[in-house]
C-alpha cells in the first residue's frame, strides 16, 4: 500500500531536506566549505617554504582569512609561497564579499533571476532588509568593492614599488588594498605588519580609508552615493537647499555618527596614554604621533594592521582597544563585532529607560522593540562567548591575562591585533581561537538559528500567554 503524500515536509524527504537548509545554514556552510577547502590548498607543498607550515596552521591561517581577521601563527611573507600568498588573497576577497554573494552572482548571470529562498539567504548573508531589485543591489556592491580596492592599489602603488621592485611592489599593494578593504589585516612584506611605513602619509591615509569604507556597510555607502548625487544634481540646476539630512536615512545617520565618535575617541586617547611610551609614540614627531594614533583607532574597526608593536602598548591602552574591538564596525560591511548600530541601539535604550521614556528614539524616529531586543541577544551572546573564549585560553596557555583577553577579543571580533599571543599558542589555543574567528564571521546569532530546526523553534515559542511575574532588578 502506498503512502499517500499529506503535504508535511516529513513525507518528503527532499522537501525535508530543503526545509532544514535555512538561509543561515546556507551562510554558515559556505563559509565552512570556504574554510576547508582553502585549508586544503595552503596545506600542500606548492603553498610553503621548507617543510610546509602544518594542518593545524593551515586551518588558522584559512579560517582567519576567510573570517577576515588577521591572525596568523606563522609570517606569511616569509612562511609562505606566492601560490600560499595568492590562495591567501583569494580567502580573504571570498571572506570579505561572501561566497554566497558570489555564487548569487553566477546564478544571476546563468538564469537571471534568483528565487524565493535565494533572496532570504541574500538578505542574511549582507544584513539587508529590502529584497526588491536584488540583482542591481549586488551589482553595485561588487562595482563598490572592486573600485576601492583598484582606488587603493593604484594609489599605494609607487610606494611599495619603491621597496620591493615592480612586480612585487604592484602585488604587495594590491594584497594590502584588498585586505585592508575586507578588514583583514594580513600583509605580506613582514612580521612587523605596517610598522616600517608608520610615517608613510600615503600608506597610512589610503589604508584607513579603505578599512572606514569597507567597513561601513555597503547600505550606507549607497545611500550616501544617492546624497551626492542629489547634490550634484541640485548644484547643476542652481537649487539651494539648507537641509539635506533628510535625504539619508535613520540607519546611515546612526552608523556615521557612531562610527566617528569610536573614531575619535580611541585615538585621543591612545595619543594620550601612549604619548610617552619609548616603546610605540614616544620617539615620533608630533604628526606622526597624531598619524600614528588615528591609524591604531581606525584599524580597531576590525582591521588587524599595526603602525606600532601592539605588544609594547600600556594597559589603559589595552583596555581601550579591547572595548572598541567588541564594538566592531556596521552592518552589511566586512568588519565584525557586535556592530556600530548594536551599540548605539543599546546605549539608546540605556538613555531611555534613565529619562523614563516608553520609547527608544534617535533623529526624531523610534527604534522598533525587536531591533532593541535583537541588538540584546547579540549582544548577550558575543559577551557570553567572548568570556567563555578568555576562559578556555587562560586554561591551556601560560600568559597574562590581558593578553589572552585581547586576543580573544580580536579573534570573536574579527580584528587581527595581537599582543604576540597568536605565535606562541598551544595547538588547543589554536583550536579555540579558530572557532572564535568563526563565530565572529559568521555571527551569534546565525549559529544559533542555524543548529535550530523548525520543530526546535516552534516548540520553544507556542502561542500561549503567561500571566505576568514581578521582578525585582537593580
Amino acid at each position: 500500500m502506498n503512502r499517500t503524500n499529506t503535504g508535511d515536509p516529513e513525507d518528503n524527504p527532499k522537501r525535508l531536506f530543503r526545509s532544514h537548509f535555512t538561509a543561515p545554514r546556507k551562510v554558515s556552510l559556505s563559509f565552512l566549505g570556504v574554510i576547508l577547502a582553502g585549508a586544503l590548498l595552503l596545506a600542500l607543498p606548492i603553498s610553503s617554504h621548507g617543510e610546509g607550515i602544518g594542518g593545524l596552521n593551515a586551518l588558522f591561517l584559512a579560517t582567519s582569512a576567510t573570517c577576515v581577521t588577521g591572525l596568523t601563527p606563522v609570517v606569511v611573507a616569509e612562511d609562505l609561497t606566492l601560490f600560499g600568498q595568492i590562495v591567501m588573497l583569494l580567502l580573504i576577497q571570498v571572506g570579505g564579499i561572501g561566497f554566497i554573494t558570489l555564487m548569487a552572482v553566477m546564478l544571476l548571470k546563468i538564469r537571471s533571476r534568483l528565487s524565493l529562498k535565494d533572496k532570504i539567504t541574500m538578505r542574511e548573508m549582507l544584513n539587508w532588509s529590502n529584497m526588491a531589485d536584488l540583482k542591481t543591489v549586488l551589482i553595485r556592491i561588487l562595482k563598490y568593492v572592486f573600485s576601492f580596492e583598484l582606488i587603493g592599489t593604484v594609489l599605494m602603488a609607487p610606494v611599495f614599488i619603491h621597496a620591493s621592485g615592480f612586480w612585487r611592489g604592484l602585488f604587495d599593494s594590491l594584497f594590502i588594498s584588498v585586505s585592508a578593504f575586507c578588514n583583514a589585516g594580513f600583509d605580506p612584506i613582514g612580521p612587523a605588519s605596517l610598522i616600517p611605513y608608520q610615517s608613510s602619509v600615503v600608506v597610512n591615509v589610503v589604508v584607513m580609508a579603505l578599512i572606514f569604507f569597507g567597513g561601513i556597510g555597503y547600505a550606507v555607502w549607497m545611500d550616501v552615493t544617492h546624497l551626492v548625487a542629489h547634490l550634484i544634481r541640485r548644484l547643476k540646476n542652481r537649487e539651494i537647499s539648507h537641509r539635506i539630512s533628510h535625504l539619508l536615512n535613520t540607519h546611515t545617520k546612526l552608523v556615521l555618527v557612531t562610527n566617528f565618535f569610536l573614531l575619535f575617541v580611541p585615538a585621543v586617547s591612545i595619543f594620550v596614554f601612549e604619548y610617552t611610551n619609548e616603546a610605540t609614540i614616544a620617539p615620533l614627531d608630533p604628526g606622526d604621533k597624531v598619524l600614528a594614533s588615528a591609524f591604531q583607532s581606525v584599524t580597531l574597526r576590525t582591521a588587524g594592521y599595526a603602525t606600532v608593536d601592539m605588544a609594547a602598548i600600556r594597559q589603559p591602552t589595552a583596555f581601550l582597544m579591547i572595548l572598541t574591538m567588541f564594538v566592531g564596525g556596521s552592518p552589511g560591511g566586512t568588519a565584525g563585532g557586535i556592530k556600530t548600530t548594536t551599540f548605539a541601539t543599546l546605549l539608546l535604550t540605556a538613555v531611555s529607560g534613565l529619562f523614563g521614556k516608553e520609547n527608544v528614539t534617535v533623529f526624531k524616529r523610534v527604534i522598533p522593540r525587536e531591533t532593541v531586543r535583537r541588538s540584546l541577544t547579540i549582544f548577550c551572546a558575543n559577551i557570553s562567548v567572548l568570556i567563555i573564549g578568555i576562559g578556555l585560553l587562560c586554561i591551556t596557555e601560560s600568559m597574562p591575562f590581558l593578553n589572552l583577553a585581547y586576543e580573544a577579543a580580536s579573534a570573536l571580533a574579527t580584528v587581527g591585533l595581537t599582543m604576540g599571543v597568536t605565535p606562541s599558542l598551544t595547538a588547543a589555543g589554536k583550536l579555540i581561537v579558530i572557532c572564535l574567528m568563526y563565530i565572529g564571521r559568521v555571527g551569534m546569532v546565525t549559529l544559533l538559528i542555524s543548529a535550530t530546526t523548525r520543530k526546535m523553534s516552534s516548540a520553544l515559542a507556542p502561542h500561549v500567554n503567561y500571566p505576568k511575574g514581578n521582578i525585582i532588578v537593580g
